[in-house]
């Protein structure tokens, strides 16, 4: 029975995938064998039974160079075959017809289709493409309800130190959780699990680590620690600010106790809108490079003329990452330095989507860079983290002051 119902499912998707209309603009991206950047492209369709015919349009990175050209296509199901036919426009020298072998996905409120192309004596590649589906106008602003429930990121500081640590944390709604701590010296990083709960009198959460329950260094002592937080509204989310102080692991002595320091977390509140265009942004790239894209800082900035800094904040340790910006790689397998490294990038839209993908992780698991963003009024520094699984990003909204 069981296996009937899962059958009966996997039909039930094939069939709603199978009933959706592949009318309209298609966006995203071509890849070639070779080359190590992308082609922006779009194709632009009408349906009739199995028939597919349109315009696509291929263009240069830098929109320099613009190709469209004649397609026409079949579709059986979620299996998409297009073909170019000839190259409208610009004259000779002709650019590569593609022949496509693509396949259909739904994801949230996006089609996606993906899938190989090849064409003659080009040498062949992938074709990333989305399209938006219908979404109610009215519910696209709502902003979804804040909860302390959920993902806290930012960072610590100790008193003794003059590195700082990523630190992160995630609480349960039954008043535990779980936090995770990268040092940015000595130590590597390591999972603590931890009990919570909240003062609505004084708008204040107080967390308690347990235990080290994972680590990466299996010699090094970390401090179990306790803070008092206080909650606060911010520009992009809301905060949580206090002290902590702690205990070395297993020393309940004087001597054990930690120098103490001060603990900053953000969680950003963003709109159903928002969550929309990162699902958009994140799909490709999730199924590019079958990782997983989180989101835990949201800043806001003032002109789309951006100076981006990367650098090692902490030890060096031989990280390399590639830096996406809407999908686009702005930094491709650098090697981080203590040095800071800059940049100038530009935001072509409103919402902005930088992801930090690592590439190798050095000696210190995961990959914490610390980045700033100066829009020619105020330098804002934050750290992402990235491993082999997860890419860290963060939303750069621009803002109008009116």
């Amino acid at each position: 029975m069981k296996r009937i119902k899962i059958v009966f499912f996997l039909f039930f998707l094939v069939a709603a995938l199978s009933g959706q209309s592949l009318d309209g603009q298609w966006e995203g991206f071509v890849t070639m064998e070779g080359y190590e950047g992308r082609f922006l492209y779009q194709i632009t369709i009408e349906e009739e039974g199995s028939t597919i015919n349109g315009i696509s349009m291929s263009m240069t990175a830098d929109s320099s160079t613009q190709v469209r050209f004649q397609l026409a296509g079949n579709r059986q199901g979620n299996q998409v075959v297009l073909q170019e036919i000839r190259q409208i426009s610009p004259p000779p020298p002709e650019w590569c017809l593609k022949y496509q072998q693509l396949e259909l996905y739904n994801r949230n409120d996006s089609l996606l289709l993906i899938g190989n192309w090849s064409g003659g004596v080009c040498k062949p590649g992938r074709i990333y493409l989305a399209k938006r589906m219908a979404i109610r106008q009215d519910t696209l602003e709502r902003t979804i309800p804040f909860s302390k429930i959920g993902k806290w990121t930012g960072h610590l500081d100790q008193s003794d130190r003059t590195y700082g640590f990523f630190y992160e944390i995630e609480l349960e709604e039954d008043g535990t959780g779980s936090s995770f701590i990268v040092s940015e010296g000595n130590g590597g990083s390591a999972y603590h699990d931890l009990v919570w709960s909240f003062d609505p009198k004084n708008n204040q959460i107080t967390i308690t680590e347990n235990e080290v329950i994972e680590r990466t260094d299996p010699k090094w002592k970390w401090c179990i620690k306790r803070a008092v937080l206080q909650l606060g509204e911010e520009d992009t989310g809301y905060g949580l600010t206090g002290d902590w102080e702690g205990h070395i692991e297993e020393d309940f002595t004087a001597l054990g106790k930690c120098a103490p320091g001060k603990m900053f977390l953000h969680k950003p509140i963003l709109t159903e809108k928002i969550v929309q265009e990162i699902a958009t942004n994140s799909q490709a790239y999730e199924l590019e490079l079958s990782r997983k894209v989180n989101i835990n800082q949201v800043i806001e900035v003032e002109r789309s003329q951006l100076k981006l800094g990367v650098w090692d904040n902490g030890v060096y340790d031989g990280d390399i990452v590639t830096l996406y910006l809407n999908g686009q790689k702005i930094m491709e397998e650098f090697k981080i330095r203590k040095r800071k490294v800059f940049i100038d990038i530009e935001l072509k839209a409103k919402n902005n989507f930088l992801v930090l993908h690592a590439d190798d992780l050095g000696e210190v698991t995961p990959n914490t860079v610390a980045i700033s963003i100066y829009d020619g009024k105020k330098e804002q520094i934050l750290v992402m983290s990235s491993d082999l699984d997860e890419s860290g990003a963060v939303l750069i909204k621009q803002i109008t002051l009116e």
